[in-house]
């Protein structure tokens, strides 16, 4: 149900913060680390229900990467953003 659902969120969240020993870093309060997905969903059920590309992926409270349509994101890689493409032509 529901709750399973929402524990299969936290074993890849939390419970991989504790699992790694680095809960303390986890969050986005001042002080942490701020490594975070930003995900096109309006809950946490769809965010595992539609399992999309996120729309941003921040490490250290800095955007690293951004989706910007379907098989296609931008990286920051080498102090500038590059396109890359998630499928193969031909």
């Amino acid at each position: 149900g529901y709750d399973d659902l929402m524990k299969a969120l936290d074993l890849i969240t939390v419970n991989a913060a504790k699992t790694w020993h680095i809960l303390h870093e986890y969050g986005t309060e001042v002080g942490k680390k701020a490594n975070l997905l930003i995900l096109n969903a309006k809950n946490d059920l769809d965010a595992l229900r539609i399992l999309g590309p996120p729309l941003y992926v921040i490490r250290n409270g800095k955007v690293i990467a951004k989706t910007l349509k379907h098989g296609e994101s931008e990286i920051f890689y080498k102090g500038k953003w590059e396109t890359i493409t998630m499928y193969q032509e031909g």
